[in-house]
């Protein structure tokens, strides 16, 4: 399956909801918002080991915050329009980045996968709260415990195969396993994700 890019996932209402929701959640201070230190990437591209801020939504299929009931719709969304049933949510965050020093647009987070000791297939979406830039980055490469342990991608060879850049109310879907990458944003103040992984 090749990553999809969904257009107005949800109604124009829904989403400026969420964005005014942001201002007011407790948002935790994530050193390495990647987990993962600088190192070198092909093609003369290096990582960024930036901070950022997270609120965790779903952890281990179980909810762990007040707001899950106004963030959970969004699935039945996806539901109906690539005609899919979601099984089971393993985890949810919303994530915050904000502008670093020194950043450009040839850096982005460690190339890496959000569950690799899941060993079932599973699906991820990433909706974007705001318009900002810092795209997300998916690779051609899959995670393999077998072949490399490590689920933050570093030595091996790898080609970007998907970019898109965060735009109010779209939302990004593909393979659970699969490389990908953020960003953080040059041009805005902050970009504002949810990252949802789960069954069908």
């Amino acid at each position: 399956m090749n990553p999809i890019l969904i257009e107005n996932l949800i109604p124009k209402s829904y989403q400026d909801q969420l964005e005014k929701l942001i201002v007011d959640i407790p948002w935790y201070y994530n050193e390495s918002i990647s987990y993962g230190a600088d190192g070198p990437i092909s093609k003369g591209c290096d990582y960024l080991n930036n901070p950022g801020f997270a609120h965790g939504l779903i952890f281990d299929g179980k909810s762990v915050s007040t707001l899950w009931p106004d963030i959970k719709p969004i699935l039945f969304f996806l539901e109906k329009e690539i005609n899919i049933t979601i099984k089971e949510t393993l985890r949810v965050r919303m994530r915050m980045t904000v502008q670093t020093p020194g950043h450009n647009e040839n850096r982005f987070n460690k190339p890496h996968v959000n569950l690799g000791n899941y060993k079932e297939e599973y699906r991820t979406l990433v909706y974007y709260i705001n318009d900002s830039d810092g795209d997300t980055v998916i690779f051609d490469k899959f995670y393999n415990k077998e072949t490399n342990p490590d689920i933050n991608l570093e030595n091996i060879d790898k080609k970007i195969i998907f970019k898109n850049t965060p735009k109010k109310g779209n939302a990004v879907y593909f393979m659970g396993h699969q490389y990908h990458s953020g960003n953080t944003p040059i041009n805005f103040k902050k970009r504002c994700i949810i990252n949802f992984d789960f069954i069908i």
